[in-house]
């Protein structure tokens, strides 16, 4: 008898265990892995292709993690929070009787219109819309993601917002491909804890009415090191702008031009302005036409600007203005700028006490002044200035005001500088005390 219970309470436990398998919560059953959503459907609503929901909050809601949430064309009038990893994409399939041809996520002014909020698992992907309209305090963006890893952003326009796109707090962000444009403040901000932050491929960053790219305090070793292949122009101050204590970024590639026309003060209007940062990296870009060129001040330190050409620049083609500045200047063009301002130059070096300059191997030619070094700046350590190639200048090769002690040798002054020999000679080890009342720059 009391094996025959065993076996009873045993076949109900199997059964139990079995059905207990086979029972799916509420929630995960109704999710689909691939939703559909159109905004012209007012009848049923499933988030299949015959019965779309009609808002994509409803698409995100109702979509399983790491599925597809397909958006048709029309104007989406909400502001969209995801929590969860999914793709958020434009559909290539036309819905039954939808003839617009453009597809809009308008956030009215009443929040960031798309936020990404501490999604830590793998993968959200948004990708071919237009997105405009963020309410506009601080913190609101077209995109604003904020504590997330492993986002892709691709082919949007963001346009009318207070910033293109913020990043705070978050890991393995990629901006691909994007049209940004037009927004109040900044095109794209990165803060906070931030790190590998990759920013390529043809993004068009432009009419800005602050910076393109601000990369702000307390980034740490971000290695946002792909600042890579973008257009950046048309922006009221800076192209890139690097605020204090970052770290670890790469500017590779970029073309930066038009930027700082419009900046009320002069300061204000850098292709690339890194202010007391280290280990900044800033080759292979065409910047011309702004302000100036690129900006660096006190305090930075392991900077390497080479291979760039700057050509063009309202004022100069790089200025090194503070003290404590570390940077390697190696194999640029600079030319041409500078032009009609009176202390316009190719190449500018303000400051005291930078003690680690090395400008070598550039070419500096046809800037309004091709060398400035002014304000009590001493190089005793400035290794060195040698084997560049600095010739035709609109007025002169080099203006020094105040003193100075500087290295350079086996440098090319151009074939019209008749001293040249008895300069080169004479400036290797040498201080030159230029008067500070002179009125005469010393042209050689």
């Amino acid at each position: 008898m009391q094996k025959n219970w065993v076996r009873k309470g045993l076949v109900c436990g199997i059964i139990v265990l079995f059905v207990g398998a086979s029972v799916v919560p509420i929630s995960c059953a109704n999710e689909r892995c691939e939703v559909y959503v159109d905004d012209d459907n007012t009848g049923q609503e499933d988030g299949s292709w015959l019965f779309p929901y009609n808002t994509i909050t409803e698409g995100i809601e109702n979509v399983c993690e790491g599925g597809f949430v397909y958006v048709g064309n029309g104007s989406y009038n909400e502001c969209i929070v995801i929590k969860k990893p999914l793709t958020l994409k434009k559909t290539d399939k036309v819905f039954p009787g939808n003839k617009q041809n453009y597809l809009i996520i308008d956030g009215g002014g009443n929040d960031s219109v798309i936020k990404i909020e501490y999604c830590q698992q793998y993968n959200v992907t948004i990708d071919g819309f237009d997105i405009r309209n963020s309410r506009h305090t601080t913190d609101d963006a077209g995109i604003f993601i904020t504590g997330s890893y492993n986002c892709h952003i691709l082919n949007n326009d963001l346009n009318n917002n207070y910033n293109g796109i913020i990043i705070k707090d978050s890991t393995l962000i990629e901006i691909n491909e994007n049209r940004i444009h037009i927004n109040q403040k900044n095109g794209i901000q990165v803060y906070g804890k931030s790190s590998d932050i990759i920013i390529k491929n043809n993004n068009k960053i432009y009419d800005c009415e602050e910076n393109g790219i601000l990369c702000s305090s307390e980034i740490q070793e971000s290695n946002i090191q792909i600042i890579l292949n973008n257009s950046i122009f048309s922006c009221k101050y800076d192209g890139i702008h690097i605020d204090p204590d970052s770290s670890g970024i790469k500017i590779n590639h970029n073309t930066i031009y038009d930027c700082g026309i419009r900046a009320p003060l002069k300061d204000y209007g850098n292709g690339i302005k890194i202010d007391n940062s280290q280990k900044i990296y800033i080759e292979n870009n065409d910047i011309i036409n702004t302000t100036s060129g690129i900006s660096i001040t006190s305090g930075s330190s392991e900077i390497l600007i080479e291979y760039n050409n700057i050509s063009e620049c309202y004022d100069n083609g790089i200025c090194i203005n503070g003290v404590w500045v570390m940077a390697q200047c190696y194999h640029n063009d600079i030319y041409k700028n500078g032009l009609n301002q009176k202390y316009g130059a190719g190449f500018i070096i303000e400051g005291n006490d930078n003690k680690n300059l090395s400008i070598n191997n550039n070419y500096i030619h046809e800037n309004e002044i091709n060398i400035v070094v002014s304000h009590s700046t001493s190089f005793y350590n400035m290794d060195h200035f040698t084997e560049n190639n600095i010739t035709e200048p609109v007025k002169w090769q080099f203006w020094a005001f105040l003193c100075f002690i500087v290295h350079a040798e086996h440098n090319y002054w151009g074939d019209v500088f008749p001293l040249r020999d008895f300069i080169q000679s004479l400036f290797k080890g040498s201080i030159f005390r230029i008067h500070p009342c002179s009125d005469h720059p010393w042209s050689w």
